[in-house]
């Protein structure tokens, strides 16, 4: 569940991942914290997850198509996993069968839309204060301990949540999507951060301890 705090007033959303809308960006704008995942792995693992790993990947992949860069463009909620029975107006839960002008990942509050990829690149550069890279985590704690200080803990580089083996081939053959230049804007800002805070090997392991990938 992602919550937002501000002084005692607490954000909740009705999702798990929730879309981030006008207001909250402007409140939060320049103070958000972000990890970001490859739009191939991150399908993967959703069709797993939410999916159950039932049907065609490449059919729940398409379902959700520039769903990162609808919610940071404030545009739907991330209930990627659920389709809109045209017929029942209802939420069904993939793969049951759906309508034929499936919604798909948007949220109750309105009509299907084409992802906004330039408001979201625009509040990536613009609103986070920091961004992360799943692909390379262990490196992206060592950033941002380098940048804002503060101890590494040994809980901070637990896999909660590991992926099958499997999930890099299947994920290679996702069609491209806004996401993906979304997350080219994401790699972007990572390596960036990494060069103008002279986050080395070296530095990573003062911070954090000699025992993690820092690849």
């Amino acid at each position: 569940m992602k919550v937002w705090f501000q002084g005692d007033v607490i954000w909740l959303p009705p999702v798990d991942h929730a879309k981030v809308s006008a207001d909250v960006y402007e409140r939060f704008k320049g103070h958000f914290v972000g990890m970001f995942r490859s739009p191939a792995s991150r399908a993967y693992s959703s069709w797993v997850d939410k999916g159950q790993g039932s049907g065609d990947f490449h059919q729940y992949s398409a379902r959700i198509n520039g769903m990162v860069t609808k919610m940071l463009a404030g545009q739907a909620g991330g209930g990627e996993w659920k389709c809109f029975n045209d017929e029942t107006k209802k939420w069904v839960i993939w793969p049951e069968t759906c309508g034929s002008n499936d919604c798909v990942g948007t949220d109750m509050e309105g009509p299907c839309q084409e992802p906004n990829l330039h408001l979201a690149i625009k509040r990536l550069r613009e609103g986070f204060k920091f961004v992360g890279l799943v692909e390379h985590y262990a490196l992206s704690v060592s950033l941002f301990h380098a940048k804002f200080g503060g101890d590494c803990l040994i809980e901070e580089f637990e896999n909660m949540r590991p992926t099958l083996p499997a999930a890099n081939y299947a994920a290679q053959h996702m069609p491209d999507n806004p996401d993906a230049a979304l997350y080219a804007e994401a790699e972007w800002k990572f390596w960036s951060d990494i060069f103008q805070n002279n986050v080395t090997l070296e530095v990573c392991k003062n911070l954090c301890g000699p025992y993690h990938d820092y690849s």
